[in-house]
């Protein structure tokens, strides 16, 4: 490239189609290609095509039919391709949005289900000390009331038999 650029201008006039500046950058963008190839750099399917475009063009300011006619198929199936990429590139894409929606969906539907269960968990431990409470309180009930009434329902018939001749008995000795 070096060269060619060198021995361009003394080149016979009809040899090349472009001159001067415009075929310096042609001739720089060719040393890209060559770059890219050289050094294995990584390069988009799209860089692809516009570098080919770049060495359709120094094939045609050579004034190489075959060497273009190949370039422009190249360029052509490169951009098919390209196409083609982009379609299974949004058709994954898609697929992708869908699954994910779909785990987003169940993922709510379980926070759902585990505000259900935490207040199920909630409701069941008030009715728990509820019952509790209302156990504790008709036991305390059964055995301090029930009994006390029990206790003064059997001293009162105690005294009536006796006509009142326990009285003189201390409370603790009245329940024995």
């Amino acid at each position: 490239m070096k060269f060619l650029a060198k021995w361009s201008p003394q080149l016979p006039h009809e040899s090349l189609q472009l001159r001067g500046s415009q075929f310096d950058t042609l001739l720089s963008t060719i040393c890209q290609i060559r770059h890219t190839a050289v050094h294995r750099q990584p390069i988009t399917a799209t860089s692809v095509s516009l570098l080919v475009l770049e060495a359709k063009r120094l094939a045609e300011a050579l004034q190489d039919p075959l060497r273009t006619s190949q370039l422009e198929d190249l360029h052509f199936d490169i951009q098919n391709k390209i196409q083609e990429m982009e379609l299974n590139k949004n058709a994954l894409e898609a697929n992708h949005a869908h699954e994910l929606r779909a785990l987003q969906l169940q993922r709510e539907e379980l926070d759902q289900k585990e505000e259900q269960l935490r207040a199920k968990i909630i409701n069941s431990d008030k009715e728990n000390k509820t019952l509790t409470g209302l156990l504790v309180k008709e036991s305390l009930k059964r055995i301090f009331i029930d009994r006390q009434s029990a206790l003064d329902d059997d001293s009162v018939g105690f005294e009536a038999e006796n006509d009142g001749a326990n009285k003189n008995i201390s409370p603790g000795c009245q329940l024995l």
